[in-house]
């Protein structure tokens, strides 16, 4: 009698940890889909503010000015509005301009981030994290055009702590995180 006890005990023992690992494993799968949700979500922002600033017609027709007259009038000009973008988009750590040949023709000063390549195509590109004194960037990059002529590009350097505020937020994992 003691021993179909203990070999019950021992059955319901081992049934309840398997049922316990399995709703573990799919809280988990859920937590995980709803991370991966909430990064694609911040990458997407990024997106939509570097289509967002590429086809603002007063930054397109100062680098095109910038391009043609390349005095410091221009320059001035282009800067001017660069900074304006940084100001009122602060996760933007830095903001480079290029013409057609990859020179670069404006920046902001934020973040001592340098990149030496830029992508030139339309689609917007991943160029890469980098480590800088404010802690982490990401940067994406996309072609410049205007009346379907690519004549420079666009290098963003996003603040990533969106990023650490995703993955720090351990809520769903229990107490324990």
């Amino acid at each position: 009698s003691l021993a179909s006890m203990a070999l019950l005990g021992t059955f319901a023992y081992f049934t309840s940890a398997s049922l316990l690992q399995e709703i573990s494993l799919r809280q988990l799968d859920a937590l995980a889909e709803s991370k991966k949700r909430d990064l694609t979500k911040v990458y997407e922002s990024w997106e939509d503010k570097v289509k967002l600033l590429r086809t603002r017609e007063i930054l397109r027709q100062a680098v095109l000015n910038r391009i043609a007259e390349n005095n410091p009038e221009s320059r001035q000009a282009l800067e001017t509005i660069v900074r304006a973008i940084t100001v009122a988009l602060p996760k933007i750590d830095r903001l480079i301009l290029y013409d057609s040949s990859g020179q670069e023709i404006a920046s902001s000063s934020q973040s001592q981030v340098s990149y030496q390549s830029i992508n030139l195509s339309n689609e917007i590109q991943f160029e890469g994290t980098f480590r800088n004194d404010n802690g982490l960037s990401v940067a994406l990059s996309a072609g410049l055009e205007s009346d379907g002529n690519r004549f420079g590009g666009i290098l963003i350097f996003f603040d990533a702590s969106e990023v650490y505020d995703v993955t720090e937020d351990y809520t769903g994992l229990g107490e324990s995180g």
